[in-house]
């Protein structure tokens, strides 16, 4: 449970800056947003009007990765409707180090949809004494004034968690204070702050929700396999067993096919009714789990998920978003990756229940020995011993071979049975 956290708010109401407050866990929270309690689009559409008349009454513009050396792409948005009266906002966290950088994300999602929606939150947790807090930029202070984005700031710091932690516990306290939508229909697209998206991507997680109303929708997504120590996302043919494959929408999701994982890099749009709030706040919101689960945000969510018997799908049409330069490599977890992945699946179907077809590897009840090779496997060559190698030159293949005798690997689990 959250217990001691708050959560405040920055936006605009009336044109006139409301500052940030300090609210408990449970207290009544009037979202400032651009919807009324029977949403149709037309108030965030004012909203975003209103800036778009101060851009020139343009739409057209350019991304503009802060000078970075990648190429510019220009969009018109057409700002049409999902064809759906269901509630939709957009909910993402980003770090101290990160917030100066996100405009483009913030553009790509704001100015050159084809869809429209009813909330932007972002979640920017106040820090532990020891961390940098957050600058907030010039930019964001006005997209917050002129009512395009809700600022959440929680008083504790969950990780990646954050990106809907705390909005759906907005949403879920102005559920409970209308009367005209139910719970079904408030949906909640969460995402990456290291992204550039395409301009139909709301659009697209948001058709693929009405076409599975009882199903998560993402553009990533992984069925789990037993005693896998690596994750990929291409070429399972050059399989290094055993592996976890991400497959991406558009690319290999034909069908829209069920998944055990979701990924929120290339976004996920799931619906208030998924959850029993409390339940998800007080068990994704444990501060006594291990680090590499708190690090796993998409186990976490998906595990709960999955404890509810809520499907997941990998569905179609998706175009693989732009990773900004910069802020795509202040705070990656992808060196760590395999561990953390490793520890979250053994942790929550342990803890949870959950997953109980698999079998996982108990990462941090390994031996050392075993943990450093494993992190080998995954190419960090400082973990790798002298005895992998050969001329100078790290032996994979030798690595992988160690592993499976060690971990007792069969024939029949490389194949992924």
């Amino acid at each position: 449970m959250l217990n001691g956290s708050d959560i405040a708010t920055v936006s605009v109401k009336n044109e006139t800056k409301v500052e940030a407050r300090s609210v408990p866990i449970g207290t009544d929270i009037k979202p400032t947003n651009h919807s009324r309690s029977n949403p149709t689009k037309r108030d965030h559409s004012r909203a975003y009007n209103i800036l778009k008349k101060k851009h020139n009454d343009t739409l057209t513009s350019s991304i503009n990765l802060d000078n970075t050396n990648q190429a510019k792409e220009s969009y018109t948005a057409v700002s049409t409707p999902t064809g759906s009266d269901d509630r939709l906002v957009i909910s993402m966290k980003t770090m101290p180090g990160r917030i100066a950088h996100i405009q483009p994300t913030l553009d790509s999602l704001l100015f050159h949809q084809t869809s429209v929606f009813d909330q932007f939150y972002l979640a920017l947790p106040r820090q532990p004494l020891h961390n940098p807090d957050y600058v907030i930029p010039e930019f964001l202070k006005k997209y917050a004034e002129e009512g395009l984005i809700t600022l959440l700031r929680p008083d504790y710091d969950y990780g990646a968690l954050d990106k809907i932690l705390h909005s759906i516990q907005t949403e879920e306290q102005h559920f409970q204070q209308q009367s005209t939508l139910q719970a079904h229909q408030y949906r909640i697209l969460y995402l990456d702050d290291d992204m550039i998206y395409a301009p139909m991507f709301v659009e697209i997680l948001a058709n693929k929700s009405q076409s599975y109303p009882d199903s998560v929708v993402a553009l990533s997504g992984a069925k789990l396999r037993s005693r896998f120590r690596q994750i990929g996302h291409s070429s399972p043919e050059k399989d290094r067993h055993p592996f976890i494959y991400y497959k991406l929408g558009g690319v290999d999701s034909f069908g829209d096919p069920l998944v055990d994982l979701t990924q929120g890099f290339m976004g996920v749009l799931v619906r208030l009714s998924f959850f029993d709030v409390p339940e998800f706040v007080r068990m994704a919101g444990n501060k006594s789990v291990p680090d590499g689960v708190r690090r796993s945000d998409d186990y976490v969510i998906c595990g709960y998920l999955e404890k509810r018997n809520i499907p997941r799908r990998l569905v179609d049409g998706g175009l693989v978003p732009q990773s900004h330069q910069v802020s795509s490599k202040i705070g990656n977890l992808g060196k760590t990756m395999n561990r953390n992945a490793m520890t979250a699946a053994y942790y929550l179907q342990t803890n949870w229940g959950i997953w109980q077809s698999y079998q996982f590897e108990p990462y941090l009840d390994l031996p050392k020995d075993t943990r450093d090779l494993m992190d080998c496997e995954a190419r960090h060559a400082q973990y790798c011993p002298p005895k992998v190698k050969k001329n100078g030159r790290i032996q994979y293949s030798l690595v992988t071979e160690m592993l499976d005798d060690l971990l007792n690997v069969t024939a029949d689990t490389k194949s992924g049975k």
